[in-house]
């Protein structure tokens, strides 16, 4: 049971040699396919302002970099660990002015008067202390033609994995909708499926209600 709700705990927030090798190893291979999925739904022309929550190790944000010209990224991820990997991997893009790294909570994290044509999060749903609250959160931050991603698995397919149900909150994507439809500010939502040879993923994405949007 320790072991269980050690790498439950680490998977929420790595850290340590545990975290900095092992973790890493298992987010860069494990999401790679629903980081696929999420990158083509975001339709990137090269101006986005774009925000990642929790980006790990920095590998998804990268890809996302690559696709900017004048845009730029922000990642906020609440794990120091994570924030220099990150760091590491993707310093050309950083001393390049392209992205920005943050180390803390985005719950608490002043982004002033910053919008973000494109906000994501890929497997972090589940850790977040209220899921409604960082959803509408979220919504607030993004333009008026801007959208939100999240990418998570499938409730049951969690749900048989030993994960410590302490640290994980396992959602359906009936659930996850009903959160974004409660905000408000947020329509036009649609579901992709990720089939691979893990847990079923999948992906929702919601644009900024009022505006233009295109897709």
């Amino acid at each position: 049971m320790k072991v269980l709700k050690y790498f439950s705990r680490q998977a929420r927030k790595p850290s340590g040699l545990y975290g900095r090798f092992y973790m890493s190893r298992i987010f860069d291979k494990g999401n790679r396919v629903l980081n696929d999925l999420v990158l083509s739904t975001m339709d990137l022309t090269g101006n986005e302002d774009v925000l990642e929550i929790g980006f790990g190790t920095g590998a998804m944000l990268g890809r996302v970099a690559d696709q900017l010209d004048r845009g730029r990224t922000l990642g906020v991820d609440f794990s120091p660990t994570m924030v220099s990997k990150a760091t590491r991997r993707n310093r050309t893009h950083i001393r390049s002015g392209r992205m920005e790294l943050r180390s803390g909570d985005f719950m608490e994290t002043d982004f002033g008067d910053r919008r973000f044509d494109r906000i994501f999060s890929v497997n972090t749903l589940y850790f977040w202390p209220d899921a409604r609250a960082g959803i509408a959160r979220l919504a607030g931050l993004l333009t008026p033609t801007g959208r939100l991603t999240l990418a998570f698995q499938k409730k049951d397919d969690l749900k048989a994995m030993p994960l410590d149900r302490s640290v994980f909150r396992f959602f359906t994507v009936d659930e996850v909708r009903r959160m974004f439809l409660e905000d408000g500010k947020l329509d036009e939502i649609q579901v992709h499926v990720c089939r691979s040879n893990g847990p079923l993923g999948f992906c929702m994405t919601a644009c900024r209600g009022g505006g233009v949007h295109g897709h």
